[in-house]
């Protein structure tokens, strides 16, 4: 699959690749004019042309008829620049095919054929490019070191490319929303980048997503293991403290993992890829859910007074997510009832009791017992 990079960074680096380009030994040099041949007449008429398009049939007739002259590699590389000036993009990788068979070496000469073949709207022709542009790249980075100044030029260029073109994959990977394709490309990425820079970052997203897409037993092993490498990774968190909540199990550690979950999502910085909308709803939803959590074990534990912050700050986000926003209403009612605060009680059961839940019916009993207890003081 063709991937192009989302940032910009694609543009700066094709500038650095025309300041190396004459050291690197990737742009052609000029041509003889001072020989007298029947070639150096023809090379003359195209210093003399006009116009791109007399210049481009000086040069097509030089190459045509001097196919083997020294000074046919220049001539090649001057019709693909005409043909990019005039965005003519296929023929621009045809004069391509020519500079790289002249020159296989040639890593500037490269990358413009595959910026035209990109420009083509082939996907198919793009990728191959692409392809053929990394294998170079990584050829020339890994032969034996040469003294040769325009050799290590090309090697510089070569280290750069790659870069950029892991760069590019890294960030449309970034762009897949579906968890399937993404632990797919997930792998494929590893699998072509060993040992990428991304490796770190990109098995955190691995493990958050298996712990998201599988069936719940494997969410938890993932995210488990995703906490023995990484123990303020926010998505496990999130999936371990709510399953073990969700089952009433070392509840001392959801607690723990509750309050962590939050400290990290107050302090973490926006990951990489994630826009700040996106970023700002997760921090939302993950802290109010963590806040439930607390809440709802401070009510258990008699910490009426934390529970009643706890749960309020749990609302917005149970709002949002459609989450069990009347079972913390009953209970925010329920602590306000136990600190002996019957008017705030009341408020909360009134509007729980207004909603369909499991709870709804207790919550109508509780109002007529605190109206009871109230009339009697």
């Amino acid at each position: 699959m063709l991937l192009r990079d989302r940032t910009g960074q694609g543009f700066l680096l094709l500038a650095a690749y025309f300041c190396w380009s004459a050291g690197a030994g990737a742009q052609q040099p000029e041509p003889n004019l001072n020989r007298e041949d029947s070639a150096a007449l023809v090379l003359r008429s195209v210093q003399l042309a006009a116009t791109p398009a007399e210049r481009l049939t000086h040069l097509e007739w030089f190459v045509a008829d001097f196919t083997q002259d020294a000074d046919a590699g220049w001539a090649w590389e001057q019709i693909q620049q005409l043909h990019i000036g005039a965005g003519r993009h296929r023929e621009a990788v045809e004069a391509g095919e020519k500079l790289v068979a002249a020159d296989p070496d040639d890593m500037l000469a490269m990358h413009r054929t595959l910026e035209a073949a990109r420009s083509s709207g082939d996907a198919g022709l793009a990728e191959a490019w692409e392809a053929r542009t990394a294998a170079l790249a990584n050829r020339i980075v890994s032969v034996e070191p040469k003294e040769d100044s325009r050799w290590q030029g090309r090697v510089e260029l070569a280290r750069q490319i790659l870069a950029h073109l892991e760069y590019a994959d890294y960030g449309a990977l970034l762009e897949v929303k579906d968890l399937k394709q993404r632990l797919k490309r997930i792998d494929e990425f590893a699998a072509k980048y060993p040992n990428s820079q991304y490796a770190v970052n990109l098995r955190g997203q691995r493990q958050a997503l298996v712990a998201q897409s599988g069936e719940p037993a494997q969410r938890l092993a993932a995210a488990e293991r995703m906490l023995m490498q990484d123990r303020h990774h926010d998505d496990s968190l999130i999936v371990v403290a709510e399953a073990l909540f969700a089952h009433d199990r070392d509840l001392p550690r959801v607690m723990a993992l509750s309050q962590s979950l939050i400290q990290v999502m107050a302090t973490r910085p926006k990951p990489e890829g994630m826009t700040e909308v996106a970023w700002a709803q997760k921090k939302a939803n993950y802290t109010g859910r963590a806040h439930w959590m607390i809440g709802r074990m401070q009510v258990d534990q008699g910490e009426y007074g934390k529970a009643i912050r706890s749960l309020s700050l749990a609302m917005p986000a149970l709002r949002e997510m459609g989450g069990p926003v009347a079972s913390a209403l009953f209970y925010i009612g329920w602590a306000h009832y136990r600190n002996g605060d019957y008017d705030a009680a009341i408020r909360y059961y009134q509007q729980c009791a207004k909603m369909r839940s499991p709870l709804q019916a207790q919550a109508v009993r509780n109002l007529s017992v605190i109206e009871s207890e109230r009339g009697a003081r």
